[in-house]
């Protein structure tokens, strides 16, 4: 029932963690105030715990449930699989889950993970990570919802201090696009897989560069938060494993080049080997392939093509869907279909594609990305370009964009689905719409 989340004994751990969480954030700011980018601390805090209560509210009382309380509820059987055997709890922690062992480690008294959540190995990974947070808020949902709340402000708070480091434009764009966007706040702050994929992705980018930088001497906690992070994202969504991977493989290579003395010049003659190597491997595996041989010797494009059949001809799901077309899963027709794949995953769903209660800051947000890609190749954009190809972060951003546009884009089906598949890119990208967006710019554009 709607009620069961809202008992006293829920209640009271939620009002306990709430202040806890608020008296941290303003020791920190307070702890900070010389730093004039600090104002932004307080707001990012309250914006991730507000978007988190309205995200639970609209599952709770407007859809009825979901995944978001299935994870809580499987938990929660791992708090109880806990008191009941912490050995059996452990060995569950590093075992798959399959139908067999579910009665196997799970009972009356532990209570039974959803099945749906259960037995998607991706789904009952983030129940395991999120059992370590119920723990401590006595298994309230509002409760653990603001403890999820507080590690996401901390991990955008990351992502905005890294990028500000750069100082490559004004901070109030980069704090605007990473710690305020509302989408990203509604859809990554809550009790999801994709809170999890945000939270990780961010420090696994924090932490990355922090490893590539020429001027920041990493440490081993840079290492070991870089490869905890990456290894939470790849049990989750291992396409955005690979997103991070491959442009921050090139960021490698720059620093590698620069140590040895090499100058820019040779940086972009490694990065067009890479990529050229990179081709030809590929290449050498898909040439003269049928769409049948080529999906068989691609396990993810596999699994892609059949989420894509799903999503486009399962009548459940609901009528908030979107087709690419006929899409033929062989080089030559994922090629054609980048494009608009690409689009698909950065600017829908459009205004009138969005008139519902949990799409409707997105309609709202692609208009206004929709203008910034105006300013971006309004005035010089060819320098623009330059200026990020020169860029190690911007680079980064340049592909991790374009990597996750087109794999939501192309798998999603349902606007739902894009949504929050693609939360993680929108600050990546509004910092690179941005990066040379000047006051004098937008006054000019609005006259």
């Amino acid at each position: 029932m709607k009620t069961d989340y809202f008992t006293f004994f829920d209640i009271l751990p939620a009002v306990l963690w709430l202040v806890i969480i608020l008296v941290a954030g303003i020791a920190i700011r307070n702890a900070n105030l010389d730093k004039p980018h600090y104002k932004y601390y307080l707001p990012n805090l309250y914006a991730k715990l507000i978007f988190s209560l309205g995200f639970a509210l609209v599952y709770i009382f407007y859809y009825g449930g979901g995944d978001t309380t299935a994870f809580f509820e499987s938990s929660v059987s791992m708090n109880n699989l806990f008191m009941k055997s912490p050995s059996m709890f452990f060995e569950k922690l590093i075992t798959e889950p399959t139908r067999d062992n579910w009665t196997v480690y799970f009972d009356a008294r532990t209570g039974y993970p959803p099945h749906w959540i259960y037995k998607e190995p991706e789904a009952f990974f983030v129940s395991k990570i999120m059992s370590f947070f119920t723990f401590f808020t006595l298994k309230s949902y509002i409760a653990s919802t603001f403890l999820i709340a507080y590690i996401t402000s901390i991990a955008s708070w990351r992502l905005f201090e890294l990028t500000r480091s750069y100082n490559f434009c004004n901070e109030k764009f980069p704090a605007i696009g990473i710690l305020f966007l509302p989408s990203v706040n509604f859809w990554c702050s809550g009790i999801s897989k994709d809170s999890v994929v945000f939270i990780s992705a961010a420090f696994a980018v924090y932490h990355g560069f922090k490893i590539v930088s020429l001027t920041h001497k990493s440490g081993l906690k840079n290492w070991i938060f870089f490869i905890l992070n990456m290894f939470i994202i790849y049990h989750i969504r291992d396409f955005i494993f690979i997103a991070i991977l491959v442009p921050l493989t090139l960021s490698i290579s720059a620093r590698i080049v620069k140590t040895y003395g090499g100058g820019d010049y040779v940086v972009i003659l490694v990065r067009t080997m890479i990529f050229a190597v990179g081709m030809v491997a590929i290449g050498g595996s898909l040439i003269s392939q049928t769409e049948e041989d080529f999906l068989e010797t691609n396990t993810f494009l596999k699994q892609a093509a059949v989420i894509q059949d799903d999503f486009a001809n399962n009548d459940t799901y609901g009528d908030k869907r979107y087709s690419l077309g006929e899409i033929e899963f062989t080089p030559l027709g994922l090629i054609k279909v980048m494009p608009i794949a690409i689009l698909t995953g950065i600017y829908r769903p459009y205004i009138w594609e969005s008139l519902s209660p949990t799409l409707i800051l997105n309609g709202l947000e692609s208009i206004v990305f929709l203008y910034f890609t105006f300013l971006f190749f309004r005035r010089k954009p060819l320098e623009k370009f330059k200026k990020i190809r020169s860029h190690e972060f911007l680079i980064f951003a340049l592909f991790f964009v374009l990597i996750i546009a087109f794999m939501t884009g192309l798998t999603s089906g349902l606007y739902g689905v894009l949504v929050r598949l693609r939360a993680i890119l929108l600050p990546f990208l509004f910092v690179l719409l941005t990066f040379e967006v000047d006051r004098k710019e937008l006054e000019e554009t609005n006259e």
